[in-house]
């Protein structure tokens, strides 16, 4: 909403003029005028990057350009450093997978096979145990002699 209102000059207030009149006009609300009041006022809470901001203009232009420099730098390193470290972490993690794993389930595998070994043996022992032969006799041969 506009609102327009006429404003007396007061070192003109003797004469009726028109000319002598002044229009001022003002966009927005009450409200906005409120805020703006507001935001002017010298106890403000500054806030941190504000303060900052303003040290800008203490620092001549070679400095900031020097410090500007020096922080893009550092910002590309670790941008490097990072995607380096990224790229080992999955070269060594990927040659994990494609050897290790494989390894892993035949050394498993194997471990496996002999406990079923050792199982059978034992069972053999067991048997033999029961139709009265000695411990350490070895199997006999179902074959006849002299075959």
């Amino acid at each position: 909403m506009v609102k327009v209102e006429e404003v007396k000059d007061a070192s003109f207030e003797d004469e009726e003029n028109d000319s002598d009149y002044e229009t001022s006009s003002s966009v927005g609300s009450d409200d906005d005028d409120a805020i703006s009041i507001a935001s002017s006022a010298p106890d403000e809470a500054e806030t941190l990057s504000d303060r900052l901001y303003a040290l800008k203009d203490m620092i001549p232009p070679t400095t900031r350009l020097s410090i500007s420099n020096k922080l893009s730098y550092t910002a590309s390193w670790v941008k490097w450093s990072a995607n380096s470290a990224g790229n080992v972490a999955w070269v060594l993690t990927t040659t994990a997978l494609m050897i290790g794993l494989p390894y892993a389930l035949a050394v498993e595998g194997e471990a496996a096979l002999q406990a079923q070994e050792k199982e059978i043996y034992s069972k053999e022992q067991g048997q033999q145990a029961l139709m009265g032969a000695p411990a350490g006799a070895q199997p006999t041969s179902l074959t006849p002699p002299g075959f």
